[in-house]
């Protein structure tokens, strides 16, 4: 194993990046994060005021590099750790230049690259890929032929401005887009930036640059890994946000908090905390509380929170209200200071039991559902669409911008292929490259429709095993199908005994294995027997519609057809045109709340709460993220839904 002393030297191997090694890597991480935030020997400075941005810049580069595995923070760490190896974290926010970022961005400004650098510089790094049987490179780019690109052009860029030195210039460092926006959409142009700036700088060879900087990144990964992620780090480190945590007063980044009543806690205190809750008798005996608990649980912090602290805490809360007969008393789900609980008739829908219904906190006055305690969503079919969704949100909201990014990346991409289809003077080679890249957009859209029609036979497999299931432990008499809860219309449930009373969501008998549900009773037998006459019956498990995605089918197959129609049109012609796409316009009547512009491409998103007017976003406003905090004054997110043709 390397010491300590020896890290501090920069002596990495690529089998330094191992997990055996993984002990040494926390402890020299953990002094890397107690030098940075150590700016000030004053212990309030320390913990109470505002972190220094190298502090910031490494919380960022850490996001960045993690990916969802440790070790790549852990990596990160290290090499933050060496000074010497990566000196540009000692740089402060306005030390960073973010002219080259910005130029990168603007499509607009000639880059004024001589063609034949830009030319030889594309044919250089067209054969670059990342080296087979390399541990440390393979353990660091993960086989992302991208990411492992831009550090080697970081590098070089960074050689250019510098000269031929190895000592870092402290009053030189470039900022790169960051790592959320996909490299795909701007790498091309970085390119042409280092072309452009060897054609200013007279660089003869871009070859020679490039081998040199592949040198340098494959000698040290870890450094060449490091220097780029800070630099793509800078975007994300100037807008965070820090708060302090109430209870052990050490200031972090502001998303890693849960607000459990009215007390803002990082999430290790609050499971720390809700261990304690869960043991306090008379914590747990008191309704605020338990709702506090509640709301975090199950609310939009329960993705901070580890699984068996969660459970620990339902757990502790049904055996709290196992006895508690909720019938018409409600309490105000969004507000710690109005739990006073109140009585009204309890809702019933006239046409549909499981279809949202409204009621109004006699205090503040918000509209909420009585049978989810979420927000009133009328733009829901049924509360297992919103429960759905909020449960699930935090991977949901990241889904619709990868999806609505994707779709307008594509877009800009065809329309620049068209283009140059219609610029081309050599005829011919322009028709072979165009057919090239239309089929392989008819490969892109022929796997896509294979997994829509994988997912589909998935759900047609899934209804008639849940509509034919008759083993309810060997009890009489036998209820063939899952049933469906008549008031929230959760599905599937299955009777595991002979008993005919059922509680939705969780055990008729004792609190345990609660898995979200209205906790309402009801008779699992079409027609009740005696002893629970007086409940209403489960109905007949609802198949799954597979409608949806029948039609998106049916809508992929026709672009098939119509970009195979084109290339033939083409083929035949020796001077025509190729027709520049456009995004569909499915709702020509419809506009964007946010930005008032069309609702053009392949689909929408629709809050489920608002009413009037309804709010519906556009693919641009998702890529940016509109939608992630949409909520009215006093009420809790708002949660939204597609909408496609």
């Amino acid at each position: 194993m390397p010491t300590t002393k020896q890290l501090d030297h920069g002596h990495f191997q690529p089998a330094a990046l191992t997990r055996v090694l993984s002990e040494d890597f926390v402890a020299v991480s953990i002094a890397a994060l107690s030098r940075v935030n150590d700016s000030d020997d004053d212990d309030y400075a320390r913990h109470y005021a505002e972190p220094p941005f190298s502090y910031r810049l490494l919380a960022a580069a850490c996001r960045q590099a993690s990916c969802g595995t440790r070790e790549h923070v852990v990596a990160l760490l290290c090499a933050c750790a060496l000074p010497k190896e990566t000196p540009l974290l000692t740089l402060e926010e306005h030390e960073w230049d973010l002219r080259l970022r910005d130029a990168l961005l603007d499509l607009s400004t000639p880059t004024n690259a001589d063609p034949d650098t830009l030319l030889c510089l594309q044919q250089e790094l067209h054969g670059v890929v990342i080296p087979e049987n390399s541990v440390g490179l393979d353990y660091l780019f993960r086989g992302d032929d991208d990411e492992y690109l831009v550090s080697v052009l970081h590098v070089a860029l960074t050689s250019i401005i510098m000269g031929d030195t190895e000592t870092a210039d402290q009053s030189s460092a470039f900022a790169l887009p960051s790592i959320y926006e996909a490299a795909r959409s701007w790498l091309p142009r970085f390119i042409e930036q280092i072309a452009a700036l060897m054609t200013q700088f007279q660089i003869s060879d871009p070859r020679a640059s490039i081998q040199k900087a592949l040198s340098s990144v494959n000698s040290n990964p870890l450094r060449s890994f490091a220097r780029t992620r800070l630099a793509r780090a800078v975007s994300e480190a100037s807008s965070m946000q820090f708060q302090e945590c109430a209870r052990c007063g050490v200031t972090t980044v502001g998303d890693v908090f849960v607000a459990c009543g009215n007390r803002n806690l990082c999430n290790v205190c609050y499971e720390d905390f809700a261990r304690t809750f869960c043991s306090d008798q008379a914590a747990i005996a008191r309704l605020e509380y338990r709702d506090d608990q509640r709301a975090v649980v199950t609310g939009v912090y329960r993705a901070l929170i580890n699984d068996d602290v969660a459970e620990l805490l339902l757990r502790a809360i049904g055996a709290t209200e196992a006895e508690i007969d909720y019938d018409t008393r409600f309490h105000c789900p969004f507000n710690a200071m109005h739990q006073i609980p109140f009585h009204a008739a309890t809702p019933v829908h006239p046409e549909n039991p499981g279809a949202p219904v409204d009621i109004v906190c006699t205090q503040c006055l918000i509209k909420w559902c009585a049978h989810c305690s979420n927000v009133h969503h009328p733009h829901a079919a049924q509360c297992k669409d919103v429960v759905s969704t909020k449960s699930q949100w935090s991977v949901i909201s990241k889904q619709m911008m990868a999806e609505a990014d994707m779709m307008l990346v594509r877009f800009a991409q065809e329309t620049d292929d068209v283009n140059a289809f219609n610029r081309s003077v050599d005829r011919a080679a322009a028709l072979q490259k165009r057919t090239a890249q239309v089929r392989q957009q008819v490969s892109a859209l022929q796997t896509q429709i294979a997994e829509i029609q994988q997912a589909i036979e998935q759900t047609k497999r899934s209804n008639l095993e849940h509509a034919t299931w008759a083993h309810d432990g060997g009890w009489e008499p036998k209820e063939v199908g899952s049933r469906c809860c008549p008031f929230c219309r959760r599905q599937p449930i299955r009777r595991a005994s002979e008993c005919a009373i059922m509680v939705c969501g969780m055990n008729t008998h004792g609190p345990d294995n609660f898995q979200g549900g209205c906790k309402q009773k009801f008779c699992y037998n079409a027609v009740p027997p005696s002893y629970c006459a007086n409940l209403t019956p489960s109905l007949p498990y609802q198949a799954i519609s597979t409608a949806t995605d029948e039609e998106d089918v049916r809508r992929l197959q026709q672009s098939v057809s119509d970009i195979e129609a084109g290339l033939a049109a083409l083929s035949a012609s020796a001077t025509q045109k190729a027709a520049l796409p456009t995004l569909a316009d499915h709702w020509p009547t419809l506009s964007c709340s946010n930005c008032a512009g069309r609702l053009v491409g392949d689909f929408h998103i629709q809050c489920y709460h608002c009413v009037e007017p309804s709010y519906l976003l556009c693919i641009h406003c998702v890529r940016n993220g509109k939608h992630v905090s949409h909520r009215l004054p006093g009420a809790s997110t708002h949660y939204f839904a597609y909408r496609k043709p």
